[in-house]
């Protein structure tokens, strides 16, 4: 037996409402055999599956052989697609010969009408991509500024198409309201005709008699039809607008790993006390608002309707929490000192060339202090926390050697294990990995030229600055004496024209 034959009898009744009782009247066969098709245990006569497809307007290598619902989704595909393509050809005919009827004058308003309306959505969606722009900017501050000018750039593009799509439909929705649904019952205006018998001179000749329609009707579509192709552009939008939501839902699913790894995180500190508690529960709060959204952007996705009492109740519930924690953080940190953790500080050093054009950039607004050696080389002695160390480099440019130096946190586990014990001892750990107490031993004679180098740079940086200064100044002046010469101009214009 025929496999396809009984999964697409099944699939045709069902999809038809019948029952095995109702096909079976109409086919004009037993609810028995119905059943047999239908399980495969019987075949039925070529003139009953030639009535099937007859009824149901189907192919019978279709019905034998294939999978109907493809066939029948394929089938619709083509079909909204052949009405999507009629029916924007019939809105541009309409539209083409609703102009040519036009008169100079309502041609005229209308070019300007559409004018006003385009630039309106540009105001608007230019607004709107501000606001939205500098929003989610400010959201995603916190990570690194390549990934942020990257995500800046694709957020934008993906706004920038969204609103070219959705300005497109509402501007066509606006002009086929405004005119073409105008158009098509101001001009199906029809004389009436009414043949009256009468008599004339005595005869009985019919006579047609011509009654003009006075009544002038005008009414919008009642239906407000919309095309085909205008639902598509509309269905493309949507589309667009989920792939943005699934991009968020992405984003959202790396915030929800970070705050669980947050919470196992945070039961290293739990001698903190207040503050441990309050994180948690913080933290917990966060994550139930942060499942919450990404329920909502997955219903919006797959078109699935949203909880609403269970999901405002959980959020009201999260922001309490949310609120509580934040409060015992708060009373927990009034516990808390700061230290400088001068224990993990020890003394590093570099050594490099003395140069008599060398410029130590990085320590020209530090502290220094300059130890006479007998080194004519230059070390540089600094304290720097022990999970750290120091490079440098130099580099030429067109006056100068510039040293910069270059410290890096090397063991940034055992820098985080070392702030978590002074957490739990309730202590903010403020050090860094920036260079202290620094102290340079060379010569007298080397000492001498670093410091009169970086007071000769200090004042190549003053000068700079000076000449920019001058350079706004003269821009300034110009723009004044250009002001000057357009009065004078317009004064001189004037005369001549009173002279004339």
């Amino acid at each position: 037996m025929n496999t396809k034959l009984a999964e697409n009898l099944k699939k045709i009744r069902k999809e038809n409402n019948l029952s095995q009782e109702q096909l079976a009247e109409e086919l004009k066969v037993s609810r028995q055999a119905i059943s047999k098709w239908e399980s495969g245990n019987t075949y039925p006569e070529m003139e009953k599956i030639l009535q099937i497809c007859n009824k149901f307007n189907l192919d019978i290598n279709d019905l034998l052989n294939n999978n109907i619902n493809e066939i029948k989704s394929e089938q619709e595909s083509k079909k909204n697609l052949n009405k999507y393509i009629d029916d924007f050809l019939n809105f541009i005919t309409k539209t083409y010969n609703m102009f040519i009827n036009f008169n100079n004058k309502t041609k005229l308003k209308c070019i300007i009408e559409q004018g006003i309306i385009i630039t309106l959505l540009l105001i608007l969606f230019t607004i709107t991509g501000n606001i939205l722009g500098g929003i989610f900017s400010n959201i995603i501050s916190f990570i690194p500024a390549q990934a942020h000018y990257t995500l800046t750039n694709i957020g934008d593009a993906i706004f920038s198409i969204i609103t070219i799509i959705f300005g497109i439909i509402i501007w066509l929705h606006i002009f086929k309201t405004r005119y073409i649904d105008y158009y098509e019952i101001a001009t199906e205006k029809t004389e009436e005709e009414t043949i009256t018998e009468t008599k004339i001179n005595n005869t009985n000749q019919p006579k047609l008699e011509e009654k003009q329609k006075n009544e002038k009707i005008i009414l919008r579509d009642p239906k407000h039809s919309e095309y085909k192709f205008i639902n598509g552009l509309l269905k493309s939008f949507v589309n667009l607008f989920k792939i943005g939501a699934i991009i968020t839902l992405l984003f959202i699913a790396f915030i929800l790993v970070g705050l669980v790894v947050g919470i196992v995180s945070s039961f290293l500190i739990t001698k903190t006390g207040f503050f441990f508690l309050g994180l948690l529960i913080a933290l917990l709060g966060t994550i139930v608002i942060t499942v919450i959204i990404g329920f909502i952007l997955l219903n919006f996705i797959f078109n699935r309707h949203n909880q609403k009492k269970i999901m405002i109740w959980s959020l009201i519930i999260s922001v309490i929490f949310i609120g509580i924690g934040s409060g015992l953080m708060f009373i927990g940190s009034l516990d808390f000192e700061l230290t400088d953790g001068k224990e993990l500080m020890i003394t590093q050093s570099i050594e490099t060339d003395m140069y008599d054009n060398l410029v130590i950039n990085n320590l020209i607004n530090n502290k220094v202090e300059y130890i006479e050696s007998n080194n004519k080389n230059i070390k540089i002695e600094y304290l720097l926390n022990k999970y750290s160390t120091a490079s440098y480099e130099v580099y030429d440019n067109s006056k100068y050697k510039e040293l910069y130096i270059h410290s890096t946190n090397i063991e940034v586990f055992k820098m985080m294990k070392e702030s978590i014990n002074y957490l739990n001892n309730k202590k903010l750990l403020s050090q860094n990995n920036q260079l202290s107490e620094i102290r340079i031993y060379t010569t007298k004679e080397n000492i001498d030229k670093l410091k009169a180098n970086i007071i000769a740079s200090n004042d190549n940086l003053d000068n700079i600055s000076n000449y920019q200064t001058e350079i706004q100044n003269l821009n300034n002046k110009i723009f004044e004496y250009e002001a000057t010469i357009n009065e004078l101009n317009y004064e001189l214009d004037t005369y001549r024209n009173q002279s004339n």
